[in-house]
This record gives C-alpha cells, sequence and structure tokens, in this order.
C-alpha cells in the first residue's frame, strides 16, 4: 500500500501487508435426541415429548411417514398426547426442522406400543357375615380398568340398616333385620368409554348373641309380697324364660312369657338358681342368680341409686328397701361405709367407701343383727379424671394467669398441661378442683388443657384456654373517664349518678389530674366522697354511685373489672365498728321493675386499716326465698389497705332458677383470691336464683361502682374512693397493658 500528501512537491511511501483468512466454522448439526417413545394402554390418557439439539432454535416438528395411533395428536413442540383408542405396534417417522437459513432437519423412526386396556374385575368373591343391631363393614375391590372407580347395586338389595359408599366401594352400618340377602354390586371406571363389571353376592345377618342382663334380684322377706322382672337383650324377641337348675324361694314363681318372678315366700334362706332365656329363633342364654329371703322383721333392699361410682370413695348412694331401723350399718362388698344416714324405715343414704374395682353386694345390717344383701348391685370403676371448664379461659401470652381447673376425680401430684407446656404452679384444692399458672407460649391461639393423674389417667378439655383474646377493644362496656365527663354512664338514673344518702353529705365528681395519687392512669379518675358525722347514731346504709344499666339483653356470664382506690379523710377507724363498703353492686331488675336479686362485692372491716373482701349474693323474688349468701377471702391479696390502688375483677356466671350452677371468681392484682363461706366451701356451685324467682330470660341488667357503705353505731366516716379504667368482658380481663 502507498500514500502520497497534497504538497507542491508531492511526498510519498509505501509498504507491505498480509491478510490471513480462515474457514467460516461449520454449523453444528441438528440432531434428535429422543431414542424411543414410551409405552401406553388404550382407553388411557398418553403424554410423551420428542427432544432435540444442535443446530438453531427454536424447532418445529412433524410427522414424516406412517401415523399416531388413533386419538393422539403431535404438536408442533414435540408434544405428543391424546387417549389412543385401539392397541397394536405403530411404526412412524418423525421430522424436526431448526430455525436457521437455510433450516437444517433431522429425521428418526420410532415404534409406539399401545397395549390393550386391562379388563376391569371385581377382586371381592364374598361378603363377610354379620348380626343383627352389630356395626358392620366391610369393603369391595377392584383392579384393572382405569381409576378411580364407582360403585352401585344393580340387583337385590342390601340388609336394612347397611349403606354402600360408591366412591369407596365401603358397606357400613348397622343391621336391622336378620335373615339371608342377595345383592349384585357392579363397578365402573373412569375410562371413555367406561369399562363395567359386575358380581352377585350373598349375605347372612344373623342374630346377635342372646344376652341375659339380669345380674341381681332383689332380697325378699317371708309374707311380703315379691315381683321382680327379669330382662335380656339380643337375639330376636319376644323370648320365653325358664328355670334352668336349682330352686326358686318357696313361694315364687316364674312367668315364661314375660320373666316375672312373683308370689309371697314361704320360707328364710339364700336359694341359688339359673335361669334360661329363648329367643323366637331358637337361640338360648342362661344365667345364675340368687335371692334372698329374711324374716320378716328383717331388713329388705329393694334397690340401690346410683349402681356404680369410683373406687376412690365418696359416692352417695341410696338404698331403698323396708325394715331399716336407727343405727344400721350398710356395706360395700364387705366394707363399712364412711358414712350412713338413715332418713326412715324404707330408705338409707350410704357414702361408699374406698374399694377395688369391680361388681360388689350391698348389705344392710341393723342393730339386731339381721341383715338383707342385694347381690351385685354396684359397681366400682376406675376414678377417671374429667375437666368440666377452666376459669378465667383466656390470657396473655407471657402466661402468668392463675386459672381454676374444675372437673372431677383429680388426685394429689396431678399435673396440669396447657397446650404442650406444663403449668408452672400447680394447686389441688379439691378432687374437683386444681389452681395453676398458665406457662408462656410463643404462639397465640385456644389449646388444650389436660390434667394427668399420678395413676396415669388423663383428662383433656380441647380449647380449654385461650392465649389469643385481646386485652383491649371488643369489650361490652368500657369508661377510663378520660372524656372529662360522665357521658358512659347514660341510664335509667339519668345521668347514671347517685350522690344522695339518709343522713351527713356526698359529693360526686371526676377529679383532674391534679394530685396523681389519685388517678391510675391517664388524665382523670372519677371521684365518690362521703361523710358521716358521729352525731347521726344508727345504722346508715348510703349510697354514693354511678350506675349502668343494660336492659336488654341481660348479662348472665361475663367479668367486671375496675382500678379502685379507698382514701380515709380522718374518719373513725380504730373503733371496732364493722363498716360494710360495697365495691361492685351487681342487680337484676325483672321487666316489671323493683330489684329481684344481686351480686355484691364488698369489704368488711372492724377497726384498723384493712377491710376483708367478701362476696355477698341474695336471691329470689323480693322475698328473698333465700338468706345471703356470705364468701369471703381471709388472709393475702383478699385484704385491701387504704391509699393503694387495686385492680379488683369479679366474674359471676349466674344460675338457673332453683340450681346450684353459678358461679363466682375475684381477681386482686390478677391474683385469684380464695372464698369460702363460713363453713370452709367455695363458691364453685352457688344459687343466685331461686326456684321461685322470675322466669325473666334476662340475667343480670345493672351494676354500680361506689361508696355504698353500711355503717353500724356513732362512728365518723368521711372518705373518698377513686374509680378508674372500669371495664365489662364476656371473658378474663387481666391487668391494664
Amino acid at each position: 500500500m502507498s500514500v502520497q500528501d497534497s504538497g507542491t512537491s508531492p511526498q510519498s511511501t509505501s509498504q507491505a501487508f498480509s491478510i490471513s483468512i480462515d474457514a467460516a466454522a461449520p454449523k453444528s448439526t441438528l440432531q434428535i435426541t429422543t431414542t424411543s417413545l414410551p409405552a401406553g394402554q388404550g382407553q388411557a390418557p398418553y403424554s410423551g415429548q420428542l427432544g432435540a439439539t444442535g443446530g438453531t432454535a427454536s424447532y418445529r416438528w412433524s410427522l414424516s411417514s406412517g401415523s399416531l395411533p388413533a386419538g393422539m395428536t403431535l404438536s408442533n413442540s414435540g408434544a405428543i398426547s391424546g387417549t389412543p383408542a385401539q392397541s397394536g405396534t405403530f411404526p412412524f417417522s418423525m421430522s424436526v426442522k431448526d430455525s436457521s437459513s437455510p433450516p437444517q432437519s433431522a429425521s428418526q423412526a420410532f415404534t409406539m406400543t399401545i397395549a390393550a386396556r386391562s379388563t376391569l374385575q371385581i377382586t371381592t368373591t364374598s361378603l363377610p357375615a354379620g348380626q343383627g343391631q352389630a356395626a358392620y363393614t366391610a369393603r369391595l375391590g377392584a383392579t384393572g380398568g382405569t381409576a378411580p372407580y364407582s360403585w352401585n347395586g344393580i340387583g337385590g338389595s342390601l340388609p336394612p340398616g347397611l349403606t354402600l359408599n360408591a366412591s369407596t366401594g365401603d358397606i357400613a352400618g348397622a343391621p336391622t333385620k336378620t335373615g339371608a340377602f342377595s345383592v349384585t354390586m357392579q363397578v365402573t371406571d373412569s375410562a371413555a368409554p367406561p369399562q363395567t363389571a359386575a358380581l352377585a353376592f350373598s349375605m347372612t345377618i344373623s342374630a346377635s348373641p342372646l344376652q341375659i342382663t339380669t345380674s341381681s334380684l332383689p332380697g325378699g322377706a317371708v309374707g311380703v309380697g315379691y315381683s321382680a322382672t327379669l330382662t335380656a337383650t339380643n337375639g330376636v324377641s319376644p323370648y320365653t324364660w325358664s328355670l334352668h337348675g336349682g330352686q326358686l324361694p318357696p313361694g315364687l314363681s316364674l312367668q315364661g312369657s314375660n320373666g316375672q318372678i312373683s308370689g309371697t315366700p314361704s320360707q328364710t334362706g339364700a336359694f341359688s338358681f339359673s335361669v334360661q332365656a329363648r329367643d323366637s329363633a331358637g337361640q338360648t342364654a342362661s344365667g345364675n342368680l340368687n335371692a334372698n329371703i329374711a324374716p320378716v322383721s328383717s331388713p329388705l333392699i329393694s334397690s340401690v341409686a346410683p349402681k356404680s361410682g369410683p373406687t376412690s370413695a365418696g359416692t352417695s348412694v341410696t338404698v331403698n328397701g323396708s325394715n331399716f331401723h336407727a343405727g344400721a350399718t350398710v356395706l360395700f362388698g364387705g366394707v363399712t361405709a364412711s358414712s350412713v344416714t338413715v332418713s326412715g324405715a324404707t330408705q338409707i343414704q350410704a357414702v361408699t367407701p374406698v374399694h377395688i374395682a369391680g361388681t360388689i353386694d350391698v348389705t344392710v345390717r341393723n342393730t339386731d343383727n339381721q341383715s338383707s344383701t342385694l347381690s351385685s348391685s354396684f359397681t366400682y370403676n376406675v376414678a377417671l379424671p374429667t375437666i368440666t371448664s377452666v376459669s378465667p379461659n383466656t390470657g396473655s401470652t407471657d402466661g402468668g394467669t392463675t386459672v381454676k381447673i374444675t372437673g372431677t376425680n383429680f388426685q394429689a401430684g396431678a399435673v396440669v398441661s396447657i397446650g404442650p407446656a406444663s403449668a408452672s404452679t400447680v394447686t389441688l384444692n379439691s378432687a374437683t378442683q386444681i389452681q395453676a399458672v398458665t406457662p408462656a407460649t410463643s404462639a397465640a391461639g385456644a389449646v388444650s388443657v389436660s390434667v394427668q393423674n399420678p395413676d396415669g389417667h388423663t383428662a383433656t378439655l380441647a380449647g380449654g384456654f385461650d392465649y389469643s383474646k385481646p386485652q383491649s377493644g371488643g369489650y361490652i362496656f368500657q369508661d377510663g373517664f378520660e372524656a372529662g365527663d360522665l357521658s358512659a354512664w347514660t341510664s335509667g338514673y339519668g345521668n347514671g349518678l347517685i350522690c344522695s344518702m339518709p343522713g351527713g353529705s356526698a359529693q360526686c365528681g371526676l377529679t383532674p389530674n391534679n394530685s396523681m395519687s389519685f388517678v391510675h392512669s391517664g388524665l382523670h379518675s372519677a371521684q365518690l366522697h362521703y361523710t358521716i358525722p358521729a352525731s347521726i347514731s344508727g345504722n346508715q346504709d348510703i349510697n354514693v354511685a354511678l350506675v349502668k344499666n343494660f336492659k336488654s339483653p341481660g348479662l348472665k356470664h361475663f367479668h367486671i373489672r375496675g382500678y379502685v382506690m379507698l382514701h380515709n379523710n380522718g374518719g373513725n377507724l380504730s373503733s371496732g365498728a364493722d363498716i360494710q363498703r360495697k365495691l361492685y353492686y351487681l342487680k337484676h331488675y325483672p321487666s316489671g321493675g323493683n330489684m329481684d336479686w344481686d351480686v355484691i362485692l364488698t369489704t368488711h372491716s372492724n377497726g384498723g386499716s384493712s377491710m376483708q373482701l367478701a362476696v355477698l349474693i341474695d336471691s329470689g323474688n323480693n322475698g328473698r326465698c333465700l338468706g345471703q349468701q356470705g364468701y369471703y377471702a381471709n388472709t393475702g391479696a383478699g385484704l385491701l389497705r387504704f391509699d393503694q390502688w387495686y385492680s379488683l375483677e369479679m366474674e359471676a356466671q349466674l344460675s338457673d332458677l332453683g340450681q346450684r350452677n353459678g358461679l363466682i371468681n375475684v381477681w386482686v392484682d390478677g391474683n385469684l383470691i380464695t372464698l369460702a363461706d363460713g363453713n370452709g366451701v367455695a363458691p364453685s356451685a352457688i344459687e343466685n336464683r331461686c326456684s321461685g324467682g322470675t322466669p325473666d330470660s334476662d340475667g343480670l341488667n345493672s351494676f354500680e361502682i361506689g361508696e355504698q357503705a353500711d355503717r353500724a353505731g356513732s362512728v365518723a366516716i368521711d372518705e373518698f374512693r377513686y374509680w378508674d379504667d372500669i371495664v365489662v368482658s364476656d371473658s378474663y380481663i387481666g391487668l391494664k397493658p
């Protein structure tokens, strides 16, 4: 190459170069990578995929020779799919082209084998026999064809009481008739068109084994009319009865048509005999029985109720009969009852002693040593624990909630689990109540509560405790007094404020946040103030309160929680006179007006600066058909002091009319308080509505918080009470977060 410039005397230069030209890289060869296709089955869905490599993607496939089995297709992407309509061996060739220009192509021969579809067959050859009135299960089976299958009966019928599940082939139920039955079952597969197969079956349903259910006979007395009826079960009724061995007491006879043993015994003694029952199908059953015939003056047991109880003792049993004497003893399986009360000549109340499991005799022995025994009349069962309720049934995931677990047959040393974790503290209050503290958990939600006795028996209440209940919002009623007024307390009392008393003076209002010691949280609390000078003598029941009415619906099971502080302003605290300060006053007003019954959380003080919590329950229809019931906290957190804020929560579950199924619980600062009446009985089954009460469906429909107080004698009182953060809920509330 040479180059020259443009000057008047041009210059030039040259240089030699060389260029190397390489041959172009060859294209990669397009190749089919699929070497064979999977076999298929006639009338069954088929899927296959052809593959290639090399050339330039994308690829396009086509059938170059032969043909696919009928019912199948090839897509441009090389997918072979469909449902083969015929069986056999099918040769064909497939071609593929790439996207280069000009395109490369490749082809390959294939052979596809389509097997004939398998024949649908019922594999079950017979159905098991069954018994009348007894649970029956059987399953039909099939093979071949195309699953899933469906079943139906096409001839005859199953025994009444049995049904066929069309999708599973299960036959289940309890036959209500006996005899021989024929039925033809058909199975259908899912092919298109479907295959079917059918098979005839025979079934025999026999009568269930005949059983004599009478295990004991009542005792009798000479000269006293006697009647007892034998009973049987299963088999084919009606039954006929006969004496099979031994001797009936003289004077008694057995009626074959109804199994009644009756007559007037003429001889004393213990008579053993066997009886036989025969059903209408010819089945027979025999049983051995005893009948004790006592002198006419001897005691006579006719029945006991209940007929069973736990081995741990404590079952109250009513023994019915005649000629029972004062001072009689009762024996259960030879062991003397722990308590016996002779109600009269015809009835005794006895409490079962500890005994091993099994069926035993019950004996009554009068003080003259004459006795009567009812054979095999009581059964001792292993005492299995049960759980009926947990209260409260909700609490924080942080744990620490004290709960009462109510049930039966709890034992010392029982382990309580709330969810997967064990309770941190467990206290056995009685065989029917355990107190436990919930463990912490990382997951909110309802969990099971279980109690496992040392003998290994466990009771579980599914969903018995809920870790997910929110501690704010969604309440029935809530007032933190932050509105600066009493608007939340609008009720039948106008603005919901009572500020009057028979003597002395009262002031009600809201305290501003000018002294933090008198406000629990926020800016305001409710201040209630009353005074009674010593010059006003006699008992003074003042009433200074905030009132909230719930006209409908009333509350039958609920919690109320508030923060309260009592401040003494110089009144007499050391007189020794009883001063009763009511905290929560829960009432029921029937539709006709006039308060019907109430539940009160109050305190008692006999001088000094501490006050004893108590729950007072009045019941009845104005006339109070039950006297006031009182339950008291004697120690610990149940003793309150002045000038200290307390969280007071009370749970009230109202009883049904005339029933002892009510419940009262009290928590102070989140601690469940132990309450008991004068006999040490806890309020776990109380009656707060007696049978003579109103049939109103509403529950509690009014409550008050305030300073209602009873004062005896001439004791000066000058007190403030401060309330804050009042909440009413249908479940446990707990401390304010």
